[in-house]
């Protein structure tokens, strides 16, 4: 394996196949997914592989046999294959470490900010103890724990975390993941953590709720630990379109914070998934906050 493919995991393994069963869709013109490595395995015979470009044109020609020990298909790369004779293979699929639960599981992508701030800010910090409150069905806790964190997802919807700790389950990762239901307006955090997420929660909590929510999250978080959290904010100048429990007023999550050591505060134009009449996804701003805690 080359120094790039070294560093992936497999994800998905597709039944053996012969010269009469491989698929007519693998024999005519098609490419690998984005952020997909397809490692095609011969274990007796020939295979030849025609690299394409988008036209179909061929561009190189190999011939796969069983001394192959490591052929691989790169993200996007148009191909197709012919037997040339008898023959056994087999494919499987890899990925980049970030995107294994996504890729085997079918998550949703995690959410930009979050991926931004793994990539820059927290980049450096490994294993840390996150806790992503109002995980949802946990595109960002999974996001997470890929990175090598150890991660608490908690959620009040019940079918969401069983998924999740199915996932968990059968990933045999139960010691450094968890999933369990919460309300998170009984502001009843018991542990300490090095990163507290929650990404466009907070609107659907009581408004009274907010303040001892926000004390309890600040509470558990360790010394120099941060809390990372998006939410939408409202005024008169720009109302939040949907009529939730709460919203922030300007500034508003920003002076919870005045006590800590702020990262990172912006308040800018942003889309929920929902989306308006036309299918136009709907449009109000939001409040974005990195705060490390003092010592």
């Amino acid at each position: 394996m080359s120094p790039l493919t070294d560093t992936l995991v497999k994800y998905k393994t597709l039944s053996p196949w012969t010269e009469t069963t491989l698929p007519e869709t693998f024999r005519t013109k098609h490419n690998t997914k984005p952020g997909t490595w397809a490692k095609i395995t011969v274990q007796t015979g020939r295979l030849q592989y025609d690299a394409l470009n988008a036209a179909g044109d061929i561009l190189s020609t190999d011939i796969i046999t069983s001394e192959h020990s490591d052929f691989f298909v790169e993200p996007g790369a148009w191909h197709k294959v012919t037997p040339l004779e008898s023959l056994s293979c087999f494919v499987e699929f890899y990925c980049r470490l970030e995107d294994y639960y996504q890729k085997k599981y079918q998550f949703a992508a995690p959410h930009n900010d979050v991926r931004g701030l793994l990539q820059g800010l927290l980049s450096g910090n490994k294993k840390l103890n996150v806790l992503d409150l109002g995980c949802g069905k946990g595109r960002n806790a999974t996001y997470l724990h890929a990175h090598g964190h150890r991660v608490t997802a908690l959620d009040k919807n019940a079918s969401s975390i069983h998924h999740l700790q199915t996932v968990i389950q059968q990933e045999n990762v139960g010691n450094t993941f968890q999933a369990q239901v919460y309300d998170i307006e009984t502001a009843a955090l018991s542990d300490d953590y090095d990163l507290i997420i929650s990404t466009v929660v907070f609107q659907f909590l009581k408004a009274e709720a907010l303040p001892r929510v926000i004390e309890n999250m600040q509470a558990k978080t360790k010394p120099h630990g941060y809390n990372f959290i998006i939410a939408p904010v409202s005024s008169l100048e720009f109302p939040c379109p949907i009529d939730f429990p709460s919203t922030f007023a300007p500034q508003a999550l920003l002076n919870y914070y005045s006590h800590w050591q702020i990262c990172q505060y912006q308040e800018q134009l942003g889309t929920f998934h929902r989306k308006d009449s036309s299918g136009k996804p709907i449009e109000s701003m939001f409040a974005t906050l990195l705060a490390q805690k003092r010592a």
